[in-house]
């Protein structure tokens, strides 16, 4: 009777999961046809002439290869900007009793509901007195303005389960706040980092609107936007698309099921408290 249970539960949880593998399988399935093949009705599930990969693949990735840089600048520039705030903040919004402790918690939380587009102007004016428009910097800092109230939300829950006894220990030790937050708040935290270095992976690596706002010029576009190329004016090269999509999406894949493992613990921490 169990065993009957787990198969209905496990086709039920099937039905959410096609509808999140059928659009990544028929991407990759289109990236190895041509455009009338992949409009083919019935659709092809499977490629008629698989070489076609060879061609796709090969062309888009010499029309992207070049801006890769950019992608991992932007990335990169993103996490660091992250990592080194949002841990911080967390834990002096956890831990240091601060007086205006309720308008910054009420802050991040009100940066979370606002729709990204909403703050594109503020910030292309903002950027633009600063002489940071058309930059990778400028980029970094839209988009870490934006992903780093939602990493110290979850790092705040996470850090508030810490024991208070142990960080006053430290202090009747001789601990400084400085040390405290060194070695022992952030050695406790990895699990929870781990989770939002993958966050900030992502949203530097998957941004479109604040590349597409600020950057103007093409030789430094992400790969986010440079997907664009096979938009034309009088159709889609659709194979073209597809197959550098599927290149685009492919460190994103390999960075999730790296640290999926830290994702459940990081996502749950701060579910108990002392």
């Amino acid at each position: 009777m169990r065993q009957k249970s787990m198969w209905k539960w496990t086709l039920v949880a099937l039905i959410p999961v096609s509808f999140i593998v059928f659009p990544i399988y028929y991407v990759l399935v289109g990236s190895m046809m041509t455009t009338s093949q992949i409009f083919h009705q019935p659709p092809y599930l499977i490629p008629p002439n698989p070489q076609e990969i060879i061609g796709n693949y090969s062309r888009s990735f010499r029309i992207l290869g070049p801006y890769f840089l950019n992608s991992i600048i932007v990335t990169l520039g993103v996490m660091v900007v992250i990592l080194l705030l949002s841990p911080a903040a967390a834990f002096a919004l956890a831990k240091m009793r601060l007086k205006l402790e309720n308008i910054f918690n009420f802050i991040f939380m009100l940066i979370q509901m606002l729709p990204i587009t909403a703050t594109i102007i503020p910030l292309y004016l903002f950027f633009r007195e600063f002489r940071l428009i058309n930059t990778l910097l400028g980029v970094v800092l839209a988009i870490s303005s934006f992903a780093v109230s939602f990493i110290v939300i979850m790092l705040t829950s996470y850090m508030r389960s810490f024991p208070v006894a142990m960080i006053e220990s430290a202090e009747i030790d001789g601990a400084s706040l400085l040390g405290i937050y060194w070695k022992i708040v952030l050695p406790l935290s990895m699990p929870a980092l781990a989770t939002a270095s993958l966050f900030a992976f992502l949203q530097g690596w998957s941004n479109f609107v604040f590349p597409l706002t600020l950057i103007q010029d093409d030789k430094l576009y992400p790969l986010s936007i440079r997907l664009f190329t096979f938009v034309g004016e009088f159709g889609v090269q659709w194979n073209y698309l597809m197959a550098g999509s599927f290149i685009y999406s492919v460190p994103s894949i390999i960075v999730i099921l790296i640290g999926s493992k830290f994702l459940i613990s990081g996502l749950t921490a701060g579910a108990f408290k002392e």
